[in-house]
């Protein structure tokens, strides 16, 4: 089935907005399990990539551990948030009677902004090891460039 999500609001036919509306609800859910996902794999490689460095098991283990924290400080409450107070009505007859509904904008704004500096730190940590490697400086330029790809 075609919901054209891709589309401008006003163009969307009115039937389909329910249909549209749950699949968002599970895109914002899904989305940070895999972000975190993604992020622990990158910490493991970089386990891998420089093994006998403490300084970095002990980043890589903190990155781990936050993208953990963030992925569940982000997901429960999204999964509350439509339990509560779903965006989608279960009949004309649901009335909403004092719910503590949290802040949508608020929400989405702090988790993106955790999750933006965690993407920088995660994805510019291996500069510092390449800076140090011996090859020629535009390769390692280069190679630190291709770290930073990820942040874009």
């Amino acid at each position: 089935m075609h919901l054209h999500l891709t589309r401008h609001l006003w163009d969307v036919k009115p039937e389909w907005a329910e249909q549209a509306l749950r699949i968002n609800v599970m895109f914002e859910i899904l989305y940070p399990v895999g972000v975190t996902l993604t992020k622990i794999s990158i910490c493991l490689n970089y386990l891998r990539i420089f093994p006998l460095q403490t300084f970095n098991e002990c980043f890589c283990k903190g990155a781990i551990a936050f993208s953990a924290c963030w992925c569940l400080s982000t997901v429960i409450p999204q999964i509350d948030q439509y339990v509560e107070c779903p965006p989608v009505s279960n009949g004309p007859d649901r009335v909403r009677v004092n719910r503590d509904c949290i802040d949508q904008k608020a929400f989405l704004i702090a988790t993106a902004a955790l999750n933006s500096f965690s993407d920088l730190c995660i994805f510019l940590w291996p500069a510092r090891y390449v800076w140090g490697m011996h090859v020629p400086r535009e390769q390692r330029w280069g190679l630190i460039g291709l770290f930073c790809v990820g942040v874009v």
